[in-house]
């Protein structure tokens, strides 16, 4: 229910359309950063279990244990018996002169 429920993320394509339609910014230049990350999957269930993100704040008890059943199904069909979870995560960086 994640994408659902989190609204404050944007594409950087969304947010250079925005700042492209405003008459008083220019876009100068956008990039995007990635990261490899890796954590112990037990310690990411663990976090998610105990509301460590913002969004979870926007579930419903019901919603919220459902949905952290989920995310332990999802890891665990994703990734197996690996301890290790892997992924990249991006932040975008975008330089607005006004």
């Amino acid at each position: 229910m994640f994408n659902e429920k989190e609204t404050r993320l944007y594409e950087l394509n969304e947010l250079e359309e925005e700042v492209n339609r405003s008459s008083n910014l220019v876009l100068e230049s956008a990039e995007v950063f990635r990261y490899e990350r890796s954590f112990d999957m037990e310690a990411l269930i663990h976090q998610a279990e105990n509301h460590h993100y913002s969004t979870f704040s926007l579930y419903d008890k019901d919603e919220f244990d459902r949905s952290v059943l989920g995310f332990r199904q999802n890891l665990k069909s994703n990734f197996g018996e690996t301890d290790k979870v892997k992924w990249t995560d991006e932040n975008s960086l975008l330089t607005i002169k006004k």
